[in-house]
This record gives structure tokens, sequence and C-alpha cells, in this order.
């Protein structure tokens, strides 16, 4: 493919990929849910979802055109037979030209289209631009003054979907092992440069450009701990492929001892299989190196615990905020509040 059908592919992956983050968005906030968190749990599993599942039908339709086209110009497989001459679906997909073809578009799929592009226009959009059409506002609009001016200019407030992003990231490399193995070594190092990039970019956006974020409870990050099953269970789904490739000992793909139906029904139930061990180990050390405690029937008072406990830091006797009201005896004026 030329650089135009690179440039329109990138494009329409991306289009997508935005619209997935507008729908997942809208779905979690009409759902109203109480607190910030069930929002961003929801959201997390609803975007890594949607972004699998629009990733598994751009691959099958990509295939299928790729497919046509080879047909079209009388593709042949190493031994000289034609592709459609081929007897099973399974011969099709592990035959060279389709190999190749599915491996390109991966390869597009996966760099620079998901691992940098949206990331790098995150940055330039959310903070960048917008940062500087807030000044313009507000410079050229003398109307705009105070609370008007302040919310002009506030930062954007950083969410945990992120999760989500690198989940699929990591989803996404789990596939190179279905197809030929001559992009594996690329894809890793393009996987790994990306992330550097993710990292910095997000350690700079929490410090110097968010406004708000809530981490006050651990449910996304246990989420996403939950969510890293998918990938994991992908990747022994291709490790069970790349055996029954090996099995047949002749060197020709399509003649593994599993064959058709079988061969996906053994890869379903080992994806399934890993899936549930992997959640059963994680819900076992999360719970063997859990800090938390239960004090939902606690009826103690903050005046109490301070008074059985006088050195230990709470909240109340180090948040700044706090001190300064207890300074200026503010918390006079509030009754009920410590």
């Amino acid at each position: 493919p030329g650089p135009i059908s690179m440039l329109v592919f990138v494009s329409i992956v991306m289009v997508a990929q935005a619209a997935l983050f507008v729908c997942s968005s809208y779905a979690t906030r009409f759902a109203a849910f109480r607190y910030a968190s069930q929002h961003q749990r929801c959201y997390i599993v609803f975007y890594s979802v949607a972004l699998i599942l629009n990733f598994i039908a751009a691959i099958i339709l990509q295939g299928f055109l790729s497919y046509r086209q080879m047909v079209g110009v009388g593709a042949r497989t190493f031994d000289g037979q034609l592709l459609n001459q081929l007897g099973s679906f399974q011969e099709l997909f592990e035959s060279f030209p389709m190999q190749k073809s599915v491996g390109n578009t991966l390869f597009r799929y996966c760099f620079p289209t998901t691992f940098l592009i949206p990331f790098v226009f995150e940055g330039l959009f959310n903070v960048v631009i917008a940062k500087h059409l807030g000044w313009l506002l507000v410079a050229t609009k003398p109307k705009i003054t105070g609370e008007a001016a302040i919310q002009a200019l506030e930062p954007i407030e950083m969410d945990q979907g992120r999760y989500a992003d690198i989940i699929f990231n990591t989803a996404l490399l789990t596939f190179i092992p279905f197809i030929t193995p001559g992009y594996m070594y690329a894809t890793f190092v393009r996987f790994l440069l990306s992330h550097l990039w993710i990292f910095w970019y997000d350690s700079y956006k929490v410090l110097r450009c968010v406004m708000r974020f809530s981490f006050s409870t651990p449910g996304c990050h246990r989420v996403g701990l939950k969510l890293f099953g998918m990938p994991i269970s992908i990747l022994a789904g291709a490790l069970v492929f790349k055996a029954n490739q090996w099995s047949s000992g002749t060197g020709l793909f399509g003649h593994g001892h599993l064959q058709g139906p079988s061969l996906f029904l053994t890869m379903i139930s080992v994806m399934a299989l890993n899936l549930a061990l992997y959640n059963i180990a994680l819900a076992i050390v999360l719970k063997r190196f859990s800090s938390r405690h239960d004090r939902t029937e606690s009826t103690a008072t903050y005046a109490e615990a301070v008074k059985n406990h006088p050195a230990v830091a709470t909240y109340f006797s180090v948040n700044p905020i706090h001190c300064l009201r207890s300074k200026l005896s503010l918390c006079k004026k509030l009754p009920g509040v410590p």
C-alpha cells in the first residue's frame, strides 16, 4: 500500500477509536453512577471491550479485502498453489501471502495508529491548543471576567481511562504471534518507545496540566488488573496456535494435528481456562496483601480515635486545609466539623 492508503487507514482507525471514546464516555455518564470511581470503572470496561471488538472487525474486513485483491492478481502460496484453491480457512490463513498481508495490517494498526498518534494528538489538543484558545478567549472578550475567566483557563480533569489504553495496546501486541514472526521485533520496539512517550506525557500532564483527579479508591486499579487477563489469555491462545503449526513435523502450515473447529475450540478453551486461573490467582494475591480494614460497623468518633492514638497522623490532623481551618478557628462556625 502507498502513502495515500496508509493515511486513509490511519485516519479511519483514529476516527473509530475517537468515536468509541465518546460513546463509552456518554454511556457511563448516562448511567448516573453515584461515585466517580464507579463511573471510571464502568468506562474502563466499556472502552476496553469496544476497542478490542473494533480491532477484530477491522482486521477481518481488511483481511477479506486483501484476500480478494490477491485472488484478483493471481497470488500463490510458496508451493505454487492459487489462494482460491486452498481447501480450508485454516490453510488460507496460515498461507504466507495472507500471513504477510494480515501482519502488515496489524503492524500499521499498532504503529503509529494506536501506539503513538492518539497520545500525541491528546497532548496537542487537550493541553496546548485548549490552553491557547482559553488565553485568546479571555484576552479578546472583555466581558469574560471573574469566575467565567477562571473556568475558561481551567485545566482539564484527569481520568483513569489510561488503563484501557494500555490494556488495549498490550492486547494488540499479543495478537502478533498469530501471524508471521517477522513483525515481532519491530512491533515490540515501537511498543516500548511509544509507552516511554506515554509515561513522560502522563507525568507532565498530572504535574502541570490537570485541575483535579479522583483516586479515592483502588477500584479502577483492580479493574485494570482483572482486564489485563485478556491480553494474557490471547497470548495463551496464540501459543496453542503456533504449537499446532509445529506439530505437523512437515514444515507446511495448515497441516497441524488440530484442524478447523477442533483448533478453534481448543484455543477458546485454553484462553478461558487461562483467564479463570489468572483471576483466581489475582484474587488470592489481592486478598493476601490487602491492607484494607472493614470499618462499616465502627461507631468511634474522631475525638475518641485521637485520644486513643494520639501519635497517629490522620487525614484531619495533617491535611493542610484542615490545619488552616483549625488555626483560623473556622471550624467553630461549622457545627459537626472537627
